[in-house]
């Protein structure tokens, strides 16, 4: 018994012994990998996801989240590898070397993908600001003369816009900086174009390329799998829409804080619902097409923004193509049914809604149903066709870009409308509610410039929008609306009494916000846009059509600096029209009060392009005025800003200003551009272009 008893106390001592040992004398991997151990470490998720690869965004306006989480379903679907998609904003650059020690340490493969925005000229979205400052302060070389990163492979696709001058700035300078410290690529690097229209395109070519690098590093073969949604949809028959708990899209009131003020932070996650305070048509009655000036109540929060912000508007999807897309399912008599959602297991899927909810809520507040369609998702819809004929035109049109660009890219069909176009009426009935779940992106505020003053108008939020409203596509135009400027629309009529905007227009249904009219869901996000930091110094304003509302922000700033402050204010010339001066031209009475104001400080000159045979811009007035613009810009050292088109009116205001420094300093065209390029990194030249 003493023999027990002796044996069985060294045995416990032997084991706290080891204990203590493992605690005291860790390696620096161990420790490394213990220190490691929290929530915005890449390694960690990972490693608590079992995932062999991490898809990390970074997302201004929700596309480039959308390709991440289209990148992981077929990753999934086409090779069986779970991906753990991801927020960059979530996790620490410095965590990379965490997973390169770890893959160097086991010999695992894992990777990680970056899917990267460039916002505006080539600075990085909002949330990867953090991510891009720290990973381009990691050392080129560790402790011990190794690239730090020599163990880390990645993949990366870039979302940008050919008419900014830093084209796909961001995912060019991740892919620089990763590998000067030693991470290697796998395939190209994707680079997609918003600005030739090809961007979809663009990812499916880099994505298909690169599928086939990531399978042969992860060792993974193809499969032949058929589309299987992550989310399992249950329909509640013993649930109504009146029953207790059931989410119909209401939003939650924001707590009061202790200062009586509804409290934020508001932000693209959590909006603040705003009451539309006041708006009107800008346009005359005589113009066919409209253009509102809107304004948000922001009272009664600590919601507050600056001069040169934007605006985040959420909107909700309008009843008639929430009803076409419940018929094209053959769910028409069930938009009110309660369902529930939920993800699979193993599927990794986001989770989607917690509260059982209904078919319609789903599709009115969730799902981006009046986006884009991508060529990707014909090849899943052949399997679901409704007969034999409309299978092989989904073959079809996976296998042909430029057929598939003709009868629906070109004409911007939504999801329903391709859908009932495609089979002429019939019912997908075999398309289940689930695939829009994996297909459809969610929906996602859209930005428009503020076009009031922060300092003049704290309490309210104006912006000035033009509603979309056009027909394209030939031979068979398609009559597209845009969302969010057609929402608020309908909001202004109802919020005017249901008088029409515009007599000679068909409105868009009215989407209807349930018991919250007028209410707007809304946030700020912040903008380099900024006047400069002293009044005194000259600014030139390029903006026509709807482009002149960060002026008029911008404007109102300076009337209110001119009323309190007896020094002269550095002189603001804008350089404004639009097609005609009696239909479309904005704010003109606001324009010349301010001219009452202040005097020779500022300076306007109108385009007005269809008043005439021969068509004229905003970058012919300034060639009218060359010698002042070059003296401004070279001797007074003004600031220049342009806000518009990007597309046509950017580039050609771009190289009117390098025409007139070319001939102001008597130098060479490539001289004259370079000059300019000094302007916008020096901060002295700034674009908000779409």
């Amino acid at each position: 018994m003493l023999l027990y008893v002796i044996v069985l106390i060294l045995i416990t001592v032997v084991a706290l012994w080891q204990k203590q040992k493992k605690t005291t004398f860790a390696s620096s991997e161990e420790k490394q990998e213990l220190a490691s151990d929290n929530v915005r470490s890449l390694n960690h998720a990972l490693v608590c996801q079992d995932k062999s690869i991490i898809i990390l965004y970074g997302s201004q306006t929700g596309t480039a989240e959308e390709y991440a989480r289209r990148l992981a379903r077929n990753l999934h679907d086409e090779y069986s590898i779970a991906a753990e998609v991801a927020d960059i904003e979530d996790f620490d650059a410095s965590s990379l070397n965490e997973v390169a020690t770890k893959n160097s340490r086991t010999g695992r493969r894992v990777l990680v993908c970056f899917i990267l925005a460039t916002y505006g000229d080539g600075e990085p979205t909002d949330s990867t600001a953090s991510f891009y400052q720290d990973l381009t302060t990691i050392e080129t070389k560790d402790e011990g003369g190794d690239f730090p990163l020599r163990a880390l492979h990645y993949i990366a696709f870039g979302l940008g816009n050919n008419t900014y001058e830093k084209f796909n700035f961001m995912v060019r300078s991740f892919d620089e900086h990763l590998q000067r410290i030693g991470a290697t690529r796998l395939g190209a690097r994707g680079e997609g174009d918003d600005g030739l229209g090809t961007l979809d395109e663009d990812f499916l070519a880099w994505k298909d390329e690169t599928l086939v690098e990531v399978a042969s590093h992860l060792h993974a073969k193809k499969s032949d799998k058929k589309f299987a949604s992550p989310y399992e949809i249950v329909e509640k028959p013993e649930l109504t829409i009146d029953s207790d708990g059931v989410f119909l899209g209401g939003r939650k009131a924001t707590e009061l804080g202790n200062n009586g003020l509804l409290v934020g932070p508001f932000d693209g996650k959590n909006s603040y619902l705003a009451p539309l305070g006041y708006s009107k048509q800008l346009f005359a009655p005589t113009c066919d097409r409209d253009c509102l000036h809107i304004e948000f109540d922001i009272s009664g929060t600590n919601l507050s923004y600056e001069t040169g912000d934007h605006l985040g508007v959420l909107p909700i999807n309008p009843d008639a193509e929430i009803q076409r897309m419940l018929m094209v399912l053959g769910l028409s008599s069930k938009g009110d049914t309660v369902i529930t959602i939920s993800a699979k297991d193993g599927s990794g899927a986001k989770a989607f809604i917690v509260e059982p909810t209904t078919y319609s809520t789903i599709l009115r507040y969730k799902l981006d149903i009046c986006g884009k369609v991508s060529r990707e998702i014909c090849g899943a819809l052949a399997a679901m066709a409704p007969n034999a004929e409309v299978k092989a035109h989904m073959i079809q049109l996976a296998a042909d870009r430029n057929l598939f660009h003709s009868t629906v890219t070109s004409r911007c069909l939504n999801l329903a409308q391709f859908l009932e176009t495609a089979s002429n009426g019939l019912p997908w009935s075999s398309l289940p509610f689930s695939f829009l779940l994996s297909c459809l992106a969610p929906l996602q505020p859209r930005y428009y410039s503020i076009s009031s003053s922060g300092q003049a108008s704290p309490k309210t939020i104006h912006i000035t929008t033009a509603v979309k409203d056009e027909l394209l596509g030939e031979p068979n135009p398609n009559r597209f609306l845009g969302l969010t400027t057609n929402y608020l629309k309908g909001l202004t009529i109802a919020n005017n009494g249901n008088r029409e905007v515009s007599p000679n227009r068909t409105l868009l249904p009215s989407p209807g916000i349930q018991s919250l009219p007028g209410m707007v869901a809304v946030h700020v996000r912040r903008s380099n846009f900024r006047l400069p930091a002293s009044s005194h110094t000259p600014i030139i304003m390029i903006g026509p059509g709807t482009g002149v509302a960060p002026f008029r922000a911008f404007m109102q700033d300076r009337r209110l600096l001119a009323k309190n402050q007896t020094q002269k204010l550095g002189m603001s010339i804008l350089f404004t029209g639009s097609q005609n001066r009696a239909k479309d031209y904005i704010y003109a009475d606001e324009w010349e009060d301010l001219k009452a104001v202040l005097g020779n400080d500022f300076q306007m000159h109108t385009a007005f392009s269809r008043e005439s045979d021969e068509k004229v811009y905003v970058q012919h007035r300034m060639m009218e005025v060359k010698e002042q613009l070059f003296d401004l810009i070279h001797n007074k050292m003004a600031w220049i800003y342009i806000c518009g088109d990007a597309a046509h009116m950017a580039k050609d205001v771009n190289a009117a200003l390098v025409d007139i420094v070319a001939e102001g300093k008597s130098i060479a065209t490539k001289d004259a551009a370079n000059y300019i390029t000094n302007l916008k990194d020096s901060g002295r030249m700034h674009e908000d272009i779409w």
